[in-house]
């Protein structure tokens, strides 16, 4: 129902601007969110256990998170008199954490563990509304933004491969945050033109449980984008 209702405003969006605008594009983006500093969600999964930690009760220590593939689609209207700009964007990315868990023989408690890999997955969704500032030079033009974002962090589930099982952990549901960073888009033709973009995101800035820990990720981007208008 919420991917519902995000993918309805996305399309409302979109047709209103083709509508009302003069100067619109779509772009398709690819690029990688990384943990800054050490959190919850990029610590080590660590070994099997019941743990107090980020605001619940969890069977890790950490969701073991490092860098993960973004994919997104963004809208974006520039004014034509001033250098300033309006963004929709819509990004996923599936956050994938991985470790060994020992196992003992109970029959023979005397002999080392054994290993098996064991991961934890979240599917994240962001709808992002924001500004950009624009300090054109030629086909050259380098910005700052500010977005609000609005964030949907998918049931966290672990998966053990030596027993080949399935398990719930966590859920979350929506957050709410900001996003600061700048980038440069650059010309290729009247229709086309590509983009290299870094932000730093507050993911959990709003709605985070009692004691969960922040959500900040830094996002490196580059995409292709195709003006409509």
């Amino acid at each position: 129902m919420k991917l519902f209702v995000i993918s309805f405003l996305l399309f409302m969006i979109v047709h209103f601007n083709s509508v009302n605008s003069q100067n619109l594009s779509i772009g398709f983006m690819g690029g990688i969110k990384s943990f800054p500093g050490n959190s919850y969600y990029s610590k080590d999964i660590g070994w099997p256990g019941i743990y107090e930690i980020n605001g619940t009760r969890t069977w890790f220590t950490g969701l073991g998170f490092s860098s993960e593939l973004n994919l997104g689609l963004v809208l974006n209207y520039r004014f034509s008199e001033l250098p300033l700009g309006l963004t929709l964007d819509f990004n996923y990315s599936s956050m994938n954490g991985k470790s060994n868990w020992p196992q003992w023989d109970l029959n023979n408690p005397e002999l080392p563990p054994t290993y098996s890999d064991i991961e934890a997955r979240m599917d994240y969704y962001s709808l992002g509304l924001g500004g950009k500032y624009f300090f054109p030079i030629e086909r050259f033009e380098p910005y700052i933004s500010v977005s609000a974002l609005m964030n949907y962090f998918g049931d966290v589930k672990s998966y053990y491969k030596k027993m080949d099982s399935e398990y719930f952990v966590n859920n979350y549901g929506l957050r709410y945050g900001l996003s600061f960073g700048g980038g440069m888009d650059y010309k290729l033709s009247k229709s086309i033109s590509v983009n290299g973009n870094i932000a730093f995101e507050m993911n959990n800035f709003i709605k985070s449980r009692e004691g969960e820990d922040k959500f900040n990720t830094l996002m490196y981007s580059f995409g292709i984008a195709y003006y409509l208008l």
